[in-house]
């Protein structure tokens, strides 16, 4: 992986991971560096954007042999499909799915322009006849592959392999949620620490390079039209 490679280039900086590590973590000092699916606002932190993640809608093939599967983005209101979407601390929440300039709001089966700035939310939330399961990383994986709905925010290297053996499916191909940012935190206090700095430049302009390389050939792969995301 990239650690692996920034080591053989630095073998003199030493780097150690510790999982489960956020903004809060870097603020406290018990990390000096983290990656994180968000942008922070706090002021005592150094943003470094390292790209965007993008998903796929992607259910195993006995839930849609079960419940059906939709041919067009209103079809998971009008069909009662099940959305898996993760929630986290700080994670920006799904509440829309988008395919090029098109938004389809799933809490109430709306679906617009992003030009039509006029026609925003107009009904509350659960008016429509979706249901949502909210879930975690693992959680959402395992719900997905047994069948328990569509997932939504499922990384796409990390359910590459069941991708390609088709235990997971994807469903209407381009519709996704919205991209979310990833971002490298650091403290404005360690602006002058030379090895840090160091790794911090050298993991953005790699993982913004692998990042878009990953995603992209997921797409590819999947057949998802080139016009869902020609302007990412």
């Amino acid at each position: 992986g990239l650690i692996n490679r920034f080591h053989c280039e630095h073998p003199d900086i030493e780097i150690q991971m510790v999982p489960d590590m956020d903004h809060t973590s870097v603020i406290n000092k018990e990390a000096d560096i983290s990656l994180v699916p968000y942008e922070p606002k706090e002021s005592e932190l150094t943003i470094l954007p390292v790209g965007r993640c993008f998903t796929l809608l992607l259910a195993s093939p006995d839930y849609l042999a079960k419940r059906g599967k939709p041919e067009i983005i209103t079809d998971l209101n009008e069909q009662s499909h099940t959305l898996l979407l993760k929630r986290k601390p700080f994670y920006p929440e799904a509440e829309e799915l988008v395919y090029g300039d098109s938004i389809y709001d799933f809490y109430t089966g709306h679906l617009r322009s992003l030009k039509d700035k006029a026609n925003r939310r107009s009904s509350p939330k659960g008016s429509g006849k979706i249901t949502t399961k909210f879930v975690g990383d693992q959680n959402g994986y395992i719900s997905a592959l047994s069948g328990e709905g569509i997932a939504v925010d499922l990384p796409l290297s990390f359910v590459k392999r069941d991708l390609i053996d088709g235990s997971l499916v994807p469903v209407l191909k381009g519709w996704k949620r919205k991209p979310w940012s990833r971002n490298l935190v650091l403290h404005r206090e360690n602006s002058h620490w030379d090895e840090l700095q160091t790794f911090a430049r050298w993991f953005q302009l790699h993982e913004r390079i692998d990042s878009h390389q990953r995603w992209h050939e997921m797409y590819q792969f999947c057949e998802v039209p080139e016009e869902a995301y020609a302007n990412s």
